[in-house]
């Protein structure tokens, strides 16, 4: 690849200015192994074609400290027209050695400077490296250092190169021994979402990215990893399946199941709409247990409002979370004058692991939007399979928030509420699933007062209970349980029985909509306090909303003596 800087430097007598071009790179390196533990000597033949126009001689700084490089003359710049340079590293503990190097010149009063920004490779002592020779596909063997496509024996390494190519992995159904990545490297997982990257060892993202391609009116790609060891995601790394690259993942603009006019997407809840907009047909949809299914588009007037898309991970040790899982709805940036469209929907996370820890995020936000409402929030399921596994030792923050609104000023203008939350389902071994539901009434990042809206006729977002299509069966619902927290309200849309509902307030801002429908639940509680008997509104004002009811069920059992 060819980089090009140009920079001007002034001496005591006169300003000069020196061109240097570099217009070739290649870089070959060997190891010396005296045993398979550590290196112990790299050899690195660097090879340049640099053009140089005002200068007297080139210089290479070099080094596997970026801040302590040797600094060499390779050749009078008159006479350079390409040539090689070789240097021999010394070894170190471990696997991979990282190499710095960058281009300086003098002028004729020789006075050195640094012209090219700095280059860098790493080396690999044994593996399968991502070097992306000749172009950014995984499955062209050309561009791996074996010469070969990544097969099950092999461990792969995915590394910033001199190219910096980004790695499409287009190879269905592939299974390797491992897979570390290090620097700024993005991988994008072109597979459809029924196939399986399978990982047999560990995997260690240090750096870099890890999305699928989307966003589509008939998406059908995930990040969809299956890992026999365990799995580090450090910090600033970012597996991230929604709201990259001015785009959702999942449903385009204008599609998906969720998608409505005048309105955010909606997925596990109702994305937030104008009153003005005919809200009794929105589709809430896939399952809350086990989803797989990709955000909704919201309504806009370009193509960006896009939907989440899809992560699937499996990962039977530990997964060590310090950056970022997630899957967002897109929408403009909310101090953006084109935020006037209707939000994309949260998409999918479903994670299973044998224990989880670390410090990050893990969410499925809907998109933020301006005019027409932010987005609904998408579904999350994490489920713990370790003995005596908890989510306790994870203390970062797990969520599935419905979209923000630009500011107070756009909010009250045009009489928007919230978009409603996703749901957050979290299994710990065989204890019965806990479904989280949980939202803020937020200004960008900042938490503001939640907002009713002044129309009455408004139709207020809530979360469904059970989703119009596609989603879990009543009797599979009836072991979970219900926790509302925050501004979380949930909708039924047909007669429904769960384990258990749980309110953290008695104020109000936590809300059933029964709509007509009857929930039977054994145990309601309010900030607390059990509630028995069947409940309606005229028991709890504010709390039970519409015709319909609470029935706590006692879910006694008798016992017989013959």
């Amino acid at each position: 690849d060819a980089d090009v800087d140009r920079v001007s430097i002034s001496t005591n007598t006169e300003a000069h200015t020196v061109t240097l071009t570099l217009k070739e790179v290649a870089v070959a390196a060997s190891f010396d192994n005296t045993s398979s533990a550590a290196v112990s000597g790299l050899t690195a033949a660097l090879s340049v074609k640099v053009g140089v126009s005002g200068g007297k001689a080139l210089y290479l700084l070099s080094g596997t400290d970026p801040d302590n490089l040797t600094t060499e003359t390779l050749v009078a710049a008159e006479a350079l027209d390409g040539t090689t340079y070789q240097a021999q590293l010394a070894g170190e503990e471990g696997n991979v050695v990282y190499w710095l190097f960058r281009l300086g010149a003098s002028d004729d009063q020789d006075a050195v400077f640094d012209s090219l920004q700095p280059q860098s490779f790493y080396a690999v002592a044994s593996g399968n490296v991502w070097y992306g020779s000749v172009s950014t596909s995984a499955s062209l063997a050309s561009n791996w250092s074996k010469g070969e496509v990544p097969a099950s024996s092999d461990a792969v390494y995915v590394v910033e190169s001199v190219k910096k190519r980004e790695i499409d992995w287009d190879i269905a159904d592939a299974t390797v021994a491992s897979w570390t990545q290090i620097g700024n490297v993005t991988v994008s997982f072109q597979t459809a979402s029924n196939s399986t990257l399978t990982v047999t060892g560990d995997v260690d993202l240090q750096g870099g990215t890890w999305r699928h391609d989307g966003p589509s009116a008939t998406p059908d790609k995930a990040i969809n990893v299956s890992v026999g060891g365990n799995m580090t995601v450090a910090a600033g790394v970012s597996v991230n399946a929604g709201n990259g690259d001015s785009a959702g993942r999942g449903y385009s603009r204008g599609n998906g199941p969720g998608y409505l006019r005048e309105a955010g997407g909606s997925f596990a809840g109702e994305g937030a709409h104008i009153p003005a907009a005919d809200f009794t047909s929105v589709s809430t949809y896939g399952s809350i247990l086990d989803p797989f299914s990709y955000g909704s588009g919201g309504w806009g007037n370009g193509d960006q409002y896009a939907g989440g898309g899809i992560v699937k991970l499996a990962v039977a040790g530990t997964l060590t979370v310090n950056g970022t899982i997630c899957s967002r709805g897109f929408g403009y940036a909310l101090d953006a004058e084109e935020a006037i469209g209707g939000a994309g929907s949260g998409g999918t996370v479903n994670i299973t692991a044998g224990s989880l820890a670390g410090t990050g995020r893990i969410d499925a936000d809907g998109g933020n939007n301006g005019l027409y409402g932010p987005g609904s929030g998408g579904r999350v399921k994490v489920a713990l399979t370790g003995a005596n596994s908890e989510f306790s030792s994870f203390s970062g923050t797990i969520r599935a928030f419905g979209g923000a609104i630009q500011n107070a000023t756009q909010a009250n203008l045009h009489d928007l509420t919230p978009g409603a939350a996703g749901t957050v389902c979290l299994v710990e071994g065989n204890s019965a699933p806990v479904v989280k539901v949980y939202n803020e009434w937020r200004h960008g990042d900042a938490v503001a007062t939640w907002r009713v809206a002044t129309n009455s006729a408004a139709i207020p977002s809530a979360t469904h209970l059970p989703a119009k299509q596609n989603g879990d069966s009543i009797s599979a619902l009836k072991k979970t349980k219900w926790e509302l927290s925050g501004h979380g309200a949930i909708r039924l849309t047909a007669n429904a029985a769960i384990a258990s509902l749980t309110l953290a307030a008695d104020d109000g801002s936590q809300c059933v909509y029964t709509d007509g429908h009857k929930l039977t639940v054994r145990t309601f509680t309010i900030n607390g306090e059990k509630k028995k008997g069947v409940l309606t509104a005229a028991d709890l004002p504010g709390i039970i909303v519409g015709e319909g009811s609470v029935e706590v069920s006692s879910g006694g059992f008798g016992v017989f003596i013959r």
